[in-house]
């Protein structure tokens, strides 16, 4: 037999009033009782009308997520981040999936937008802001995922990575690297022209010129173990990968042309520290803080959702370094017992 509402109050010891609050958001519950609460609809199995629940809230307790590319492990894995936040306050998610393609963002969301969630968290393909707003009804509750976009009055939660870049850089031009591969995403997002500037900054800085510099961008077209195998062939003999898909094809292209590393070739990665395996702790890396970010992220749509009048926010998240002593070990291989000369580490330069 189906539970219902008093089921529930009996079984928290609470009244129906408070169980009703506590799935409806429509009062403040203390965090002990909400989760007697919440712990007695899961064992019992209860489930709440939503057309019900709907017409007395105006809610739909559900959340819109759009992604650019879910076969990417980092979105897969951003998914449970969010939905971890939200499904605690009652939400469900809707998941959709652009493939990169504006026009399937701009359809996905003016569908979930009309009706069928009260808000949304999107990694966009956008250039603008208004392309996006324009896909909604004003104020509509949305929250940017990794994206600054130039009109900035959106809330949004961003990986701040340009001081782990220029550092990863300058460490590999100091051991004495030129030929450096920089590959990148969709050359319209924020993450892509920020990583980009960088990368063209720290080279120019040290005199490498613009015909030395190797940037490619990855997108649905261009395989990235490809790229990897073409910049190889015209020399480069160090890679930096700017996300985790992109990390693991590199050293899977460096693997399987039985390149060694650290001897014949360097990588760079950026990583989500839950994704770093045990080639990560042999390269340097940068590591993004993916989880911390959908955290957040589900935390402020959740807020928006609740107060539509509130002030949008930016977060920034700061990305860190690690060089793992990958340069430190590699001189040290190399140096000649009783002999500070290094000069035998140019074979990996």
């Amino acid at each position: 037999m189906k539970a219902k509402i008093t089921d529930v109050a009996k079984k928290a010891n609470v009244s129906i009033s408070t169980v009703s609050h506590v799935l409806n958001h429509t009062r403040f519950v203390s965090e002990e009782t909400r989760k007697k609460v919440m712990d007695a609809v899961e064992e019992l199995g209860y489930s709440p009308d939503a057309s019900g629940r709907t017409f007395r809230t105006g809610k739909k307790m559900m959340i819109g997520l759009v992604v650019p590319d879910i076969t990417n492990s980092v979105f897969a894995a951003l998914i449970e981040d969010v939905d971890d936040v939200i499904s605690k306050q009652g939400y469900n998610l809707v998941i959709s999936n652009t493939r990169d393609n504006l026009r399937m963002e701009k359809q996905a969301l003016r569908s979930l937008a009309s009706g069928v969630v009260d808000g949304i968290v999107i990694a966009s393909t956008a250039e603008d802001f208004q392309t996006i707003k324009s896909q909604m009804p004003d104020k509509f509750p949305l929250v940017f995922m990794d994206r600054v976009l130039p009109d900035r009055n959106y809330d949004s939660v961003i990986l701040d990575c340009r001081e782990a870049t220029a550092k990863m850089l300058e460490e590999m031009i100091g051991n004495g690297f030129r030929k450096i591969g920089f590959l990148v995403g969709l050359p319209q997002i924020s993450p892509t022209y920020e990583r980009v500037s960088i990368y063209q900054e720290i080279l120019n800085k040290h005199g490498i010129p613009e015909e030395e510099q190797y940037i490619r961008y990855i997108d649905r077209k261009n395989n990235t173990y490809d790229v990897a195998s073409e910049l190889i062939e015209k020399g480069c003999t160090a890679l930096i990968a700017t996300n985790t898909a992109m990390t693991h094809s590199v050293l899977n292209c460096v693997e399987d042309r039985g390149l060694k590393l650290g001897e014949e070739i360097v990588i760079g990665g950026f990583v989500d520290s839950d994704f770093a395996n045990r080639f990560m702790h042999k390269i340097p890396v940068v590591y993004e803080p993916m989880k911390e970010m959908g955290k957040l992220a589900g935390e402020m749509i959740v807020k928006k959702i609740e107060d539509k009048n509130e002030k949008f926010s930016v977060k920034a998240l700061l990305c860190e370094y690690d060089s793992n002593n990958f340069y430190r070990n590699q001189v040290a291989k190399y140096k000649v017992t009783g002999n500070t000369d290094t000069t035998q580490t140019k074979s990996m330069l």
